[in-house]
């Protein structure tokens, strides 16, 4: 009888492992479905914010409700931390490259972005022993040049996530560059990263549903709210303060400058579910 016992218990044990290994397996699958034919393509949806005003009235649908009553929000002072970076425009960069190169191209974000990283790097003398003075539109035809050269990217239909950090090295490795650098593309614990990046004063790429943007700082806003909660068989309200964190992007619309993202909405966990991505340089 203790000899049937254990092997029942047994069974179930290999039962759960092998049922364990076929979900890890469909989620692998479905994530790596997610990342090809995720594409970055113009214009950013609307929970980017492109200033405070906007970013607060996101706050305010946000807490109220039965459960919050909204009553106001501020920056929390000192912290927000920020790199300088050139924004650059995208419909701006569109007409260059038509004029350079005689090729009409559309839903470039991607390679906009990556414009903004590489321009940043040179401008702050990064890219080792190169500084040529480019600018960003000659950094934005040599990437979209290589890009189209080795199928990276199209003309027209946007760029996906997957081949982003790809383009990277081909632009460095046409620079001739001493030192080998490379693009990083990472799915999960994408603020902490971007945060780390930001510490060590380099911007990264940071991608969201159907858009690309450099990432260039973050900062704190405290939401103060009067939240329901249960005690004594009975609803109250008590006063809270609510602290998110917010990342700062170049959007790549230069007439904004620089616009927010409340990191709630990114999916961001050890399996990111959304089509949630940053790239950054790696030497």
């Amino acid at each position: 009888m203790k000899n049937r016992t254990f092997n029942i218990i047994v069974l179930s044990f290999l039962l759960m492992m092998f049922g364990l290994i076929a979900i890890e397996r469909t989620s692998n699958e479905t994530f790596l479905k997610i990342q090809n034919y995720t594409v970055s393509v113009d214009g950013g949806p609307d929970f980017v914010y492109r200033n405070i005003t906007n970013l607060n009235a996101y706050y305010v649908a946000r807490y109220t409700s039965t459960n919050y009553q909204y009553i106001s929000a501020i920056e929390v002072t000192d912290s927000r931390h920020t790199i300088t970076s050139t924004d650059v425009s995208q419909s701006s960069m569109n007409y260059n490259y038509l004029v350079s190169e005689g090729i009409t191209v559309t839903n470039t974000c991607a390679i906009v972005a990556i414009t903004m990283l590489l321009n940043y790097y040179e401008d702050n003398n990064l890219l080792i022993t190169f500084n040529n003075g480019n600018t960003s539109t000659d950094w934005f035809i040599r990437t979209m040049n290589i890009a189209l050269a080795n199928d990276l990217t199209t003309a027209t239909e946007g760029t996906y996530l997957v081949d982003i950090d790809n383009i990277i090295p081909l632009v460095l490795n046409s620079l001739q560059l001493t030192t080998a650098m490379h693009g990083d593309n990472e799915y999960c614990n994408i603020y902490s990263k971007i945060q780390s990046n930001i510490g060590e004063v380099v911007p990264a790429l940071f991608h969201i549903p159907d858009h690309s943007t450099l990432a260039k700082g973050y900062m704190q806003y405290k939401v103060t709210v009067n939240e329901r909660y249960w005690s004594w068989f009975t609803w109250k309200w008590r006063q809270v303060d609510k602290i998110e964190e917010v990342l700062i992007i170049n959007e790549g619309w230069y007439n904004y400058g620089y616009s927010y993202y409340p990191v709630d909405l990114i999916s961001d966990g050890l399996l990111n579910t959304g089509p949630y991505c940053m790239t950054e340089i790696i030497q």
